[in-house]
């Protein structure tokens, strides 16, 4: 079909060109999926994770999504890692120069991204208890 060309999309400016390209009624129906249509629902904090280099969905999106999600007084922490793809890692060929450049800083933001998730349950863990009280 016609929407897999924007799986092989190059960049995000790439990406928007060929989703530009499609017939109206498929832009259509790939736009009517897209979360950032679901944001007023939305009541809780977002944590959105995405790989800097998903050769399916590029990580503008969940850039786009984060964007709405503020622009509607949400709370949102977004990571973007550039050791994942899509569902895959991506480890880069071990070297001093690699571990410096990318497993530290990766590593850093990964335990970044855990203290997030779990001050999120310690936050809504204190809320419950003072609940019950």
């Amino acid at each position: 079909p016609e929407f897999r060309l924007l799986f092989d999309a190059l960049s995000p400016e790439d990406f928007n060109r060929r989703l530009s390209a499609l017939p109206p009624e498929i832009r259509s129906n790939i736009e009517s999926i897209s979360p950032a249509r679901f944001i007023d629902g939305l009541r809780a904090d977002l944590i959105i994770v995405h790989g800097a280099d998903d050769p399916c969905i590029p990580s503008s999106e969940s850039l786009r999504l984060s964007e709405a999600a503020s622009r509607s007084g949400l709370r949102t922490r977004t990571f973007i890692f550039r050791l994942y793809g899509h569902t895959q890692p991506q480890w880069p060929e071990p070297s001093l120069r690699s571990v410096w450049e990318i497993y530290v800083p990766e590593g850093v933001k990964m335990l970044r991204l855990a203290e997030e998730v779990l001050s999120q349950r310690t936050s809504h863990s204190d809320n419950l208890s003072q609940s019950f009280h």
